[in-house]
């Protein structure tokens, strides 16, 4: 778990050679402005431009929106495709398509709601 925040105009300083492994799955709070940042380092430090992103925006809202994404168009799809609220950005092999919807429902269900049909 990471916080995207720095000080205004300096870099994020975080050891993004660390961060850049392929067997773990990344979630940056508050992402949305460094998404940039964030994807090019990742990239430069050896994660795959294909890596899975899903960002999540306005959690718990009516207006929540899920876009599923890869690394490298991170920063292009965030502000197109996700509103103008506060982002979470995770990164990783886990946030593939077809692997969310499961996750989200056994979230759903450990949490006592009920089950989805």
């Amino acid at each position: 778990f990471v916080t995207a925040h720095a000080r205004a105009g300096e870099p994020l300083d975080l050891d993004w050679a660390g961060l850049s492994d392929s067997s773990v799955t990344l979630a940056f709070y508050m992402g949305r402005g460094a998404a940039a940042d964030i994807a090019s380092q990742l990239i430069a430090n050896g994660l795959a431009p294909v890596t899975p992103v899903l960002i999540a925006s306005d959690v718990s809202l009516p207006s929540e929106r899920l876009v599923h994404t890869r690394l490298d168009l991170l920063a292009l799809v965030i502000d197109r495709a996700s509103g103008a609220g506060p982002a979470l950005i995770l990164v990783g092999e886990a946030m593939r398509a077809q692997t969310v919807p499961r996750l989200v429902r056994a979230a759903y269900e450990a949490s006592g709601s009920g089950t989805l049909a």
